[in-house]
């Protein structure tokens, strides 16, 4: 009898054991460097973070969605769609059925600015625990969920302050423990801007920055005994400004009460329901989108209308935040109004056509038992990260009214595992037919 007991105990601990192991999942952490350029890697050569691309994953480039601005690049990397689709279309522009202008971190009081679900919310909506430590919007209850733990933005917050607080819930319980983990560092952002691209300034911040990927990584091989992915993203690079490029867009065009102007520093947006008054300010614009110098004619800006967007941009929608008019600098042209710019010191900025400056160009570097090693993927778009996340959360397609943009299969060759890809449902029609070849490949 004694016997028997012994074995169904042993049993029982074996199941529950294995029962354990089947359920738990990986933690994904992600990380975000704003303003943090790829070519910054080969510049200035961050030890850590290039040891972590070379234990790991890397692209040759993550491209920024249009325009390269803080905002609405953060929410394309959580939603996977473009901004036109979840709402947040620049840093600033102007919302006609809200009637208000949009400044950054709106979304905590009208939910309404947000109009695409973040991933921590899809995540909840399907009982995963989320943690967020600063990221764009991430203070927004959207469709009634807001992440498990989070925190009020806080420029002042130490950066290491940010990583001591992700080691602590990597080591709660697996029951309290969040499977996501988010997180955002803006001093490389702030470097760049104030002091230029080649500034010892910025040179500095990397470093500080690098010090501390490395002590994150590092505290997670010794200290947490569970498996967990790290993926360090960026939102943009950083392009060379000068003062001497500053252009008052008073000196462009005539105001009056008929047109809104809502001035982002790389483009400004006009907003109006008179015809004429765009027509005549259109004509106003083009006449000085040009100027001569040393017997050169130099393209300052380009003046678009709704409806004639480029491609690219995703512009071409009926929402509510798209402008009648777009007038995008060329850089190193910019643009201030009342004096906004004109007093402030800058070396550097972002928000151009990345399409047309790789200097805007982003990182993605990913590490973990998810990630093969060694592996450099081309170039892809930051929606495509979306899909990436929704697959290592092993969430289910998320049950919402739009199509999700970014598609996985960019990012197929830095898996070890890809089966239940049609779950998520964010693969190419080209990639479903082919799942199943991709799933023998990457077992070989």
């Amino acid at each position: 009898m004694k016997y028997i007991n012994f074995v169904l105990v042993c049993i029982f601990i074996t199941f529950s054991s294995c029962t354990q192991n089947r359920v738990e999942k990986n933690t994904v952490v992600l990380l975000s460097i704003d303003g943090f350029a790829h070519d910054y890697l080969s510049k200035y050569m961050p030890e850590n973070i290039l040891k972590m691309a070379n234990e790991g994953v890397q692209t040759k480039g993550l491209k920024p969605v249009f325009p390269s601005k803080t905002f609405p690049n953060h929410l394309s990397i959580v939603t996977g769609v473009y901004p036109a689709k979840h709402g947040i279309i620049h840093n600033q522009f102007y919302h006609s059925i809200i009637k208000q202008k949009y400044q950054m971190g709106k979304g905590k009081y009208d939910e309404r600015w947000l109009t695409a679900l973040p991933i921590w919310t899809i995540a909840e909506q399907q009982d995963v625990k989320t943690a967020i430590y600063f990221w764009p919007e991430s203070e927004a209850e959207i469709a009634g969920y807001r992440p498990t733990h989070f925190y009020e933005y806080n420029e002042s917050t130490p950066n290491n302050v940010r990583i001591n607080q992700i080691i602590n819930w990597l080591k709660l319980p697996q029951k309290k423990r969040p499977q996501f983990i988010a997180s955002y560092f803006s001093t490389v952002d702030t470097a760049g801007h104030k002091y230029g691209v080649d500034s010892p300034q910025v040179k500095q911040a990397i470093k500080d920055i690098d010090t501390l990927i490395g002590e994150l990584n590092q505290r997670i091989a010794q200290e947490i005994d569970h498996d967990v992915d790290v993926i360090l993203v960026s939102d943009h690079g950083m392009a060379k400004i000068e003062q001497t490029h500053a252009i008052d867009i008073d000196s462009l065009i005539t105001q009056n009460n008929k047109i809104r102007i809502v001035n982002g520093e790389t483009q400004f947006f006009i907003y109006s329901n008179d015809e004429k008054s765009l027509n005549d300010t259109r004509t106003q614009l083009l006449k000085s989108a040009s100027v001569s110098a040393n017997n050169k004619t130099q393209t300052r800006f380009k003046v678009y209308s709704k409806g004639n967007y480029p491609e690219h941009w995703h512009y071409d929608t009926n929402s509510v935040v798209i402008p009648d008019m777009v007038v995008d600098a060329i850089a190193p042209y910019n643009f201030y109004k009342d004096k906004v710019y004109s007093n402030e010191h800058k070396e550097g900025t972002h928000g151009y056509d990345s399409k047309f400056n790789k200097e805007l160009n982003a990182i993605f570097i990913a590490k973990g038992p998810s990630f093969k090693q060694g592996v450099v993927v081309d170039e892809f778009e930051n929606i495509d990260i979306f899909p990436l996340l929704m697959h290592l959360l092993k969430l289910d397609k998320p049950s919402v009214d739009y199509e999700v943009d970014g598609k996985i299969d960019s990012l197929i060759p830095a898996l070890n595992e890809t089966t239940n890809l049609e779950r998520i449902g964010l693969e190419s029609n080209d990639l479903k037919s082919n799942v199943l070849e991709l799933e023998k490949q990457a077992k070989k």
